[in-house]
């Protein structure tokens, strides 16, 4: 798994935590709905501009996505 598929599963399992569809998120957003998606699938690379929305969107801190990357990253000898 390469970062931006660990970066994307992240966006997804806090999407999904919270019960939240893409198209909830997107609304929220103001992003498309077939990028969030691309973005959750690690296709995507999302800008940090993007990466604020999508926190703002799933009400959590942006370090909290950053953090939960880096443990996973350091988890698999990456970082």
């Amino acid at each position: 798994m390469d970062e931006k598929q660990i970066f994307g599963a992240i966006i997804k399992e806090y999407r999904e935590r919270n019960d939240i569809s893409q198209e909830i998120l997107a609304k929220r957003t103001g992003l498309d709905r077939s990028y969030l998606s691309h973005i959750e699938m690690g296709k995507q690379s999302p800008t940090l501009s993007t990466i604020l929305k999508i926190a703002a969107g799933l009400h959590v801190k942006p370090s909290t996505l950053f953090l939960e990357f880096e443990n996973r990253v350091s988890n698999i000898g990456g970082a």
